[in-house]
């Protein structure tokens, strides 16, 4: 819902870029108190940044664009698949997780979920708004993989420098993205974008996605990734109370369609992870949990 206020007068990926500038500088900020405990070695860190390129970088740009488009309820409620996204990469990623007939039915409800949403003429007019629907659905694609490839090879390492890298990494990606195609369109820095820019820069960016990364290292990727459902009944109600955005039948049951399917996947992790307690495994992945202090 911000994102709308945000990019009130200015291009969306010129938008993202100063956001996520300004966290990165945030961040590094907590340099000055607190070391943060960046990779020794730049292979390492070249890795998180590189990942940092479609996490932050294509993902955010593809949704700031789509919310050009597309209101930001039906946005939300399309990242509600994020969760099965990233319960389909684990299965890939981490041989003890494995493909259940819960996370495919899952899957299934979470896409059918989407096609109602997506269907609704009163949401989605026109090929540009269907458009705006794919690249939210990319976008959460995009994301949820490299939550699991971080969870996979990274998640030992310092969360701030984490968070740091990646944020570094998305600045600069849609920094050359404004560049490339937004040179030439005229930028108006209101108050209330200024505003809406910062609180996205703080608690949108530097905290929450700090915050991510410490319940990473903690937990499964996919218990991670179940914060998102607070962000759809928020954006649906701001929405329908700030901008008049439409709130109709497809919507709410395109979402529940969704929430059933995200409910199957997790329910099928959590039965999967208690197999595999039984039988012996009590670590949900391969790598060491917090060696750092992160």
């Amino acid at each position: 819902m911000v994102i709308v206020y945000a990019t009130d007068g200015v291009p969306p990926c010129t938008s993202a870029a100063v956001r996520f500038w300004i966290a990165s500088a945030l961040l590094m900020v907590v340099h000055l108190f607190r070391p943060i405990a960046f990779p020794r070695d730049w292979r390492t860190r070249l890795g998180i940044l590189g990942l940092g390129v479609p996490h932050i970088g294509i993902s955010y740009a593809l949704v700031y664009w789509a919310e050009q488009h597309i209101s930001s309820g039906l946005t939300a409620v399309v990242y509600l698949t994020y969760p099965c996204f990233v319960a389909a990469y684990s299965a890939w990623l981490f041989t003890q997780e494995r493909w259940t007939a819960g996370k495919v039915a899952g899957l299934v409800f979470g896409i059918v979920g989407v096609c109602v949403v997506s269907f609704d003429e009163n949401m989605v007019r026109g090929s540009v708004a269907i458009m705006g629907v794919l690249a939210a659905l990319l976008s959460s694609a995009i994301s949820s993989f490299v939550v699991v490839a971080i969870k996979r090879w990274y998640a030992h390492h310092d969360s701030v420098a984490i968070t740091v890298l990646q944020l570094l990494a998305g600045a600069i990606t849609l920094t050359v993205f404004a560049l490339l195609l937004e040179f030439d369109e005229k930028t108006d820095w209101k108050p209330r974008v200024v505003a809406a820019t910062l609180y996205l820069a703080i608690f949108g960016s530097a905290i929450a996605f700090f915050g991510f990364y410490w319940l990473l290292k903690r937990v499964e990727s996919t218990v991670a990734s179940m914060i998102t459902f607070v962000f759809p009944p928020l954006a649906v109600g701001w929405g329908w109370l700030l901008k008049n955005e439409p709130v109709t039948k497809n919507l709410f049951v395109g979402g529940a369609l969704v929430l059933i399917g995200v409910w199957l996947v997790v329910r099928a992790s959590a039965r999967a992870s208690a197999a595999k307690r039984v039988a012996g495994f009590d670590s949900p992945s391969p790598e060491p949990i917090c060696q750092d202090g992160g």
